[in-house]
């Protein structure tokens, strides 16, 4: 059998796309690999539209199937392979209509066109067939898991140092304050975060539609439609790209209260400025020349007293509503251009490789007491990653032996960074320590972070697969965790800290409409903290209870996704669903 697969990311592009629309589906068609190459010959394409058909028709007399991992509406319906549509779902409903002229958003319509597909849970599979009762040819296979053998031994809680090639965001080393957090970061500079400024005209607005220039803020107030306030004495900005040399910074801003009139110092790299702020939006231009990398700009001496009679009880210090990055004029940004281009050409020439200081970036992660981990992409709102935070922090504010290690899956920092750095001033002060991973894992890091943890965690919306929880359960890591979507199928109270939780409406994740259309699940933050609390106990005093734990969740997930049972199910599938072309 000739098994030919697609999946938009892939080995040489996941590090550039974590995050963005679509990557998990690698992880999956990674997953599935082992069996699939026990069952017939794989050949992965490119573009589809042209290949599969080609393969198909090359190979007459060999039986032939189109693995598509891709979500319905970017899978192609009309090939002459039988193609099979490999997606994960989460919500209550799939669309059953199409919007904007899209009519292959109608995902029961594409479905039943494509007329094969595999899904990762037991929960998808019931709204599929809720919604296309006759006629799809659909199969529920989840992704292969790898398992240890049972009994796996206790786990220890001694310090451990791990090395790994990404930035950490530990509350330990911030200056954490209700009013402040500090600009600092542990070790070396983001190495997913090196991507210099290209000279071009930049131009950032902080309103509430535009959440891409709202993530580069800390210590902000949350945006509003004009701008958004700032909230701690010494709040800052992260720029979307390193920067050197000549530039001009244009600020739009407002001051407030004893902020009129007052001296505003600006920090840029190792320069600073003052400037007097007026009480009516006003654009301020200010020159910078920093000599080496710089992505933040800070403000200080700001006065968080309340303004005489105001109603409003924020700490308001300055409004912001947009800021310009560009060269001081056309010359210098055509001459500084020309001078970059030939440090590039210099660099080239004389190195084997653009930048190898860059792939020896590492941090080394310690980490004792009992650890939680979760694997999360923080953009996506499903994550639901804030209830994890607060929770902990709020269970754990008196503990420093507990350690919550959240690896953030998106290629870009400004997606979580200000949010959390804002977490962990509001949350202050707190005792336990929170650790934010910033960068690509390699398969042996990604183990010794298992090895390492106590329990894995999961506050989650809902869950198509979550497979960094089932790859830490199939290795003996009980779970703090909810019951709910495709998670039913793994967590139980013999293998888990079951968290509490119940149905809200919201919209499908590819509708821009936002219309409500479906349901999942809002997280019960108390049973949460109560999670936290009571797992933190059975690891330092129930080592038996902790034990029993470890083997039913190797059990549970042995039992819906070990490779044997995966291997079985793909197996009968695919012969079911294969077909040769001399017999079309």
């Amino acid at each position: 059998m000739i098994i030919i697969t697609y999946s938009e990311t892939n080995a040489t592009t996941i590090e550039q796309r974590l995050g963005k629309a679509e990557y998990s589906y690698y992880f999956i068609y990674k997953k599935y690999l082992p069996a699939l190459e026990r069952i017939g010959t794989l050949v992965a394409v490119d573009t589809p539209e042209s290949e599969v058909d080609k393969i198909f028709l090359e190979n007459p007399d060999e039986e032939c199937i189109f693995l598509s991992f891709s979500p319905p509406h970017r899978t192609l319906f009309d090939l002459l392979c039988p193609t099979v549509c490999v997606f994960a779902w989460e919500f209550s409903t799939i669309p059953e209509e199409s919007w904007h002229g899209h009519p292959e958003y109608n995902w029961a319509a594409s479905l039943e066109k494509v007329g094969n597909a595999i899904t990762i849970s037991e929960f998808a599979a019931d709204v599929v067939n809720k919604a296309i009762p006759n006629g799809l040819n659909l199969a529920v296979i989840p992704a292969a898991v790898d398992t240890v053998q049972p009994p796996i031994g206790p786990k220890t809680t001694d310090g451990t140092a791990l090395t790994v090639k990404a930035t950490l965001y530990d509350s330990r080393t911030y200056n954490l304050k209700t009013d402040m957090v500090d600009d600092e970061v542990r070790g070396s500079r983001d190495p997913m975060q090196l991507e210099s400024w290209d000279g071009r005209d930049t131009y950032l607005t902080f309103t509430d539609d535009d959440s891409d220039s709202t993530e580069l803020l800390v210590g902000f107030y949350s945006s509003e439609d004009w701008g958004t306030w700032s909230r701690t004495q010494v709040p800052w900005i992260l720029l979307p790209y390193i920067v050197q040399g000549p530039l001009s910074i244009e600020l739009e801003l407002v001051a407030y209260g004893t902020n009129i009139g007052r001296e505003i110092q600006i920090n840029f790299g190792e320069e600073s400025t003052l400037v007097t702020i007026d009480a009516l939006p006003k654009i301020y231009s200010l020159d910078f020349n920093p000599q080496h990398d710089t992505d933040v700009l800070k403000f200080s001496k700001l006065d968080l007293t309340h303004a005489p009679g105001s109603r409003d009880h924020r700490s308001l210090g300055i409004g912001i509503k947009s800021l310009k990055i560009s060269r001081p004029n056309t010359l210098s940004q055509k001459i500084w251009s020309t001078l970059q281009e030939k440090i590039k050409n210099i660099s080239l020439f004389s190195q084997p490789s653009l930048n190898p200081a860059l792939e020896e970036v590492s941090n080394l992660l310690e980490l004792e007491g009992v650890v939680y981990t979760s694997i999360l992409n923080p953009q996506d709102g499903r994550k639901n990653w804030e209830d994890l935070v607060t929770a902990f922090c709020w269970a754990f504010r008196n503990d420093e032996n507990a350690t919550l290690v959240l690896k953030m899956t998106h290629h870009k920092l400004a997606t979580f960074l200000g949010k959390l750095l804002l977490l962990y001033s509001q949350m202050s002060p707190f005792k336990c320590r929170v650790v934010a991973i910033h960068g690509f894992l390699t398969s042996e890091q990604f183990q010794q972070l298992i090895d390492r943890s106590q329990f894995v965690v999961n506050s989650s919306h809902c869950e198509g697969q979550c497979l960094p929880l089932m790859e830490f359960m199939g290795q003996g890591v009980p779970a703090v965790a909810p019951d709910h979507t495709a998670m039913a199928d793994y967590v139980t109270a013999e293998n888990s800290f079951i968290v509490k939780s119940s149905l809200y409406p919201t919209f499908w994740p590819l509708d821009e409409r936002k219309a409500i259309r479906t349901l999942c699940y809002r997280i019960d933050w108390h049973t949460l903290m109560d999670s936290f609390r009571d797992s933190f106990n059975v690891a330092n005093a129930g080592k038996e209870a902790y034990q029993a734990m470890s083997v039913n969740s190797i059990a549970s997930v042995e039992a819906v996704a070990g490779h044997e049972v995966v291997h079985k199910k793909m197996k009968d599938y695919l012969y079911k669903t294969a077909r040769k072309a001399s017999e079309r």
